[in-house]
Parts: C-alpha cells; structure tokens; sequence
C-alpha cells in the first residue's frame, strides 16, 4: 500500500518518512512510533480531524507488533525552521516569508485545537510546515495534551517553552501554548532566537530561566531587553550609517510607531505586540485574541495620527543618519 521514499526526519521517539500511497495515489508522509514511546497522538490527530487547513492532518493509522504507523499529509515545502536557515545560507536580505499570513494561519490552527479542549507544546519552526502553495500547517502533536493544567517539566524544546513550564508547579497548558507562538513568532520575524539554553561541562542542557542573561534582562524590563535584543539591529541594518548612541531613542517612542508604514515599523509593532501579549511573564497576562487584534491594521479615523507619528519618527532617524555620515 506505502512505498518508502526517503526518510524526512529522525527525533528521539519517531521517524517520519516520505512514501507513496497507490491506493490515494499521492505521497504522504509515515510517521513510525515505537510503542514503548507512543502516548496518545492518534486519538488527538482524530479528534483535531482532517478539515482545518491549518493543521497537519492525520489520513489513517495502523499499527502491528513493535510500531504504531500515522498516515499523515505531506507537505512539499517541509519545515520553516530549514526553509529559514535555507534563506540565511543563500545570503537572502530581508524575511522571505509572507509573516503576517504565516501569523494568522497558526492563529486559527492553535485556536481550533484549544476550541477542542487540546494543547500541543511544543510550538516552533519545525513543527510548521509548508505547503506547495506556501500555506503553513501546525505538525508533531506528539506531546499534545487534553489536560488544561499540568505540572510536566520535560515537555517542548526548551527554547520555546515558558517559563513556568520549568518550575514542576501547575501551569496552564494554553498559556503556554502562547509564549511558544510568540517565540516562534520573534524567530520567524527576526531569524534569531530571544533565549538560549547553555551546555552544561557533562553535556547537558542548562534551561534558560536559570542561566541566560538576555532572560535575565528580559524580567527587568521585557520591552526594553526585546528593543536592543531586535529593534537597535534592525535599525542598524536598514540604516548602517546610524552610530549606535544615537539609536538611544525612548523604548515607547520607537515600538509605538509606525505600523502601516513601512516593513520596518511593522516589525517594530510586532515586537512590541508580541511581548505585551504572548511572551509575557504573567502568564494570565497572555491573550491571543488580543495579540491579534493588535496585529490588525488601524482604521482610517486612527491612520492619520499613525502617520503623523510615523513622520516625526522618521524625520528624528534621519537627523540621526545625518549625525552618523558625519
């Protein structure tokens, strides 16, 4: 019935590989679980079902005596985590991702599952992937959970996972859920990652809540760590004239301006948006409604105060590439 192709990725508890279906007459990609690691993802992949676009879905299922087998889609663009390092290796200058469609198709993806009562951390690059036609799916609902509240400390890529979700005290699963988009979000946008894990001298991983000084910096003040961390850079690339004490600007008069004038002032926004809404230390504070809400372009009746804005803003950068020429 499968015809193996050739294996697409290798993790510590399953191998996907690409294969062909005669019966459906497409390809279609198996996922092979041991059953010693296997926990419960096809009864997840069956209550998500096969009709949002957004999700990954699952074709069929079987398993014989060792291996539980998922038929699932497959989509020909793979992961955006290798489409993302593709793009930097080529030496690409600006995001070659349709950001904003990316955004809002995880959206409705990460707010269908949970209308359905599931969680999936462990949101991230890899677990999205590309279609032919440059749509994106939500994948790997390996460590999805239907419990809204848990005290599991070893679920997720520690990159992306929340804080709280390192403590071994009750979180909620949603909201951890949030802080991964945001993550994957500020990744997706910046090509960067925010925090970063540390090797430990007997190889293991030190988690980023107890040793990285950039989420050190982050709880001090988590828009001000975000603007140095992105916005100063960015900055720095669209204008390299600019001399960095003069990027020295107020946090707010920077990350308020400007989002439907130029790429550049949207990054900016998003950033903000996403810190404010997603990757917020209070976890209640999260909210993904609102975090969209923010995305969506100002009306006519506030445009023209955005503009103005947007202006005095622009006339302050050049007075400072000005400075920096000379």
């Amino acid at each position: 019935m499968y015809v193996v192709i050739e294996p697409i990725q290798s993790g510590t508890f399953s191998t996907v590989y690409k294969a062909w279906c005669d019966r459906r007459q497409q390809h279609v990609a198996l996922k092979i679980i041991t059953r010693q690691n296997y926990g419960n993802e096809i009864e997840i992949m069956q209550l998500l079902g096969k009709e949002h676009p957004g999700i990954c879905s699952m074709l069929d299922w079987y398993e014989d005596a060792t291996n539980y087998v998922l038929v699932l889609e497959y989509c020909k663009g793979g992961d955006l985590y290798d489409f993302m390092e593709f793009a930097k290796r080529q030496g690409l200058r600006g995001n070659p991702l349709d950001l904003s469609s990316i955004i809002l198709q995880i959206y409705s993806a990460i707010s269908f599952a949970h209308s359905l009562g599931i969680a999936h951390r462990d949101i991230k690059p890899e677990n999205i992937l590309l279609t032919e036609s440059g749509d994106v799916k939500l994948a790997d609902w390996g460590h999805a959970t239907y419990s809204r509240i848990s005290n599991e400390s070893n679920v997720g890529t520690d990159a992306y996972r929340a804080p709280e979700t390192f403590t071994g005290h009750n979180y909620d699963t949603f909201e951890a859920d949030y802080w991964s988009f945001g993550i994957t979000i500020l990744y997706l946008a910046f090509g960067k990652l925010p925090f970063k894990c540390m090797n430990a001298h007997d190889g293991s991983k030190m988690a980023y809540p107890f040793y990285c000084p950039d989420f050190a910096n982050f709880l001090i003040d988590p828009q001000l760590a975000m603007y140095h961390l992105y916005i100063v850079p960015l900055l720095q690339s669209v204008y390299p004239t600019v001399r960095p004490l003069a990027l020295q600007l107020q946090p707010n008069d920077l990350l308020y301006t400007g989002r439907n004038s130029l790429q550049t002032y949207e990054l900016i926004h998003l950033c903000r948006s996403v810190v404010e809404k997603l990757v917020n230390i209070n976890a209640e504070q999260r909210n993904l409604d609102d975090f969209i809400h923010m995305m969506v372009r100002p009306s006519n009746s506030s445009a023209d105060a955005l503009q103005m804005k947007s202006s005095t803003y622009l006339a302050q950068l050049f007075r400072m590439i000005k400075v920096g020429q000379n």
